[in-house]
């Protein structure tokens, strides 16, 4: 029980940096303008942890955001780390930004793969699914990082794998 609570405690003080992890991506400003309280952002100015903001109808970014702070206008911004990638579906484009794929990126994109895969597959979503993520990367030779392992290569051969319940997850996060 102890360790359920310190994993939920932790995940909960991590997905306050998870965000910041999930928005990695930095831009620099390509001139001088004021942003959104009139204060001057100089060219060559970092701007860090952006996310997609808005995008117009053929996916081209209008906006780009900081989580709990200020939108970009996306002309101003040269992205560094990062790309924007269109999709389509249904005769409507969408757009995000993903992280290129560098030496430096590596654990992050690890990350967010192995997390998105566990709430698609496994039903592992928010602070669990960030927690079980966090430990399985961090120790992959425990129980949980070899089970976590299993159950994505697994699912990956036979889509009707099945997947474990939330309380054998849990189970493993106390072992």
């Amino acid at each position: 029980m102890k360790k359920i609570i310190f994993l939920l405690v932790a995940s909960f003080s991590f997905s306050l940096s998870h965000n910041a992890w999930a928005e990695i991506c930095n831009g620099v400003a390509v001139k001088d303008f004021k942003d959104e309280s009139g204060s001057l952002v100089k060219k060559g100015t970092l701007i860090e942890q952006l996310h997609m903001g808005d995008f117009n109808s053929k996916g081209d970014p209008v906006t780009y955001e900081v989580h709990g702070g200020y939108v970009w206008p996306a002309k101003m911004i040269k992205l560094k780390n990062c790309h924007i990638v269109k999709t389509q579906k249904n005769g409507s484009i969408s757009s995000d930004i993903i992280l290129d794929d560098t030496p430096e990126n590596q654990y992050q994109i690890k990350f967010q793969r192995t997390e998105k895969f566990l709430s698609d597959n496994a039903n592992l979503t928010g602070i669990l699914g960030q927690g079980i993520t966090e430990e399985a990367l961090a120790k992959p030779d425990s129980k949980l990082g070899k089970a976590v392992t299993s159950f994505i290569e697994n699912r990956k051969k036979d889509k009707n794998f099945p997947a474990p319940d939330v309380k054998y997850w849990e189970a493993l996060i106390n072992d």
